[in-house]
């Protein structure tokens, strides 16, 4: 790997831990210092020189990182993966894995090819689970299987298929592009489905498009017990 352009105050910072000059070191830095230092740390293979000092930068920081996926998710995957913080790669890792819509860019950090790949991975899991759980609906709804009324179930039958269309998701699953798709947002669309109107349907005995359940809550919450993505065995 080639070192970059060294940010020099945060190669000062290494260096003053790599020569034991602790009286020197901040108590805080920039987040773009510890996104400098992880790259210096991973090209130097000095993780050991740090000591306690990234897990206390770590802490005044990551309370401002964003909840939405961006750049700056990607360098926190960076970040706490090689400074070893396990519940906050769990947490960017799978907020990464719910809201992109495709592998991951790296942004040219040193980011093991195992960890975007695992994240691509699970993000196609996801919504093959997704889309399962409303082609089961829609198989039953077709195959007759009494839900609530006739008259309910073919309604939401014919809803189902148009607010698929309507809202551009692959139908039927073999159909499926994964592609551009991020799983948040399509569980948040399935469970944002126009309903039929109970007038027209069940008087409101029917609670949900997919089915009296609320299977749409199901699916949406889905998405957020996904499971946990582990640091790689080399930022360990």
């Amino acid at each position: 790997m080639l070192l970059p352009n060294t940010d020099p105050e945060a190669f000062s910072i290494l260096l003053d831990l790599m020569h034991c000059r602790t009286q020197e070191v901040p108590t805080a830095v920039t987040f773009d210092e510890l996104v400098e230092l992880a790259v210096q740390v991973t090209y130097f293979k000095c993780h050991g020189a740090l000591g306690l000092y990234p897990a206390r930068w770590i802490e005044h920081l990551k309370a401002k990182r964003p909840n939405t996926y961006c750049d700056e998710i990607v360098k926190w995957i960076f970040v706490s993966g090689v400074f070893n913080d396990c519940e906050l790669y769990a947490s960017v890792t799978c907020l990464a894995m719910r809201q992109s819509k495709d592998i991951i860019n790296t942004l040219d950090l040193p980011i093991p090819l195992s960890v975007t790949d695992t994240i691509n991975r699970k993000r196609k899991s996801l919504l093959y689970l997704l889309f399962r759980d409303v082609e089961v609906r829609r198989n039953r709804l077709e195959a007759g299987e009494i839900t609530c009324t006739f008259e309910c179930d073919s309604f939401r039958l014919g809803t189902l298929m148009k607010q698929m269309k309507a809202h551009g998701l692959p139908w039927p699953r073999e159909n499926l592009d994964y592609n551009g798709l991020a799983p948040e947002n399509v569980a948040k669309e399935i469970r944002d489905f126009e309903k039929p109107s109970s007038k027209v349907s069940c008087k409101g005995r029917c609670s949900g498009l997919l089915g009296p359940r609320a299977v749409e809550e199901l699916i949406y919450h889905r998405t957020k017990s996904s499971g946990l993505i582990l640091i790689p065995e080399q930022w360990r």
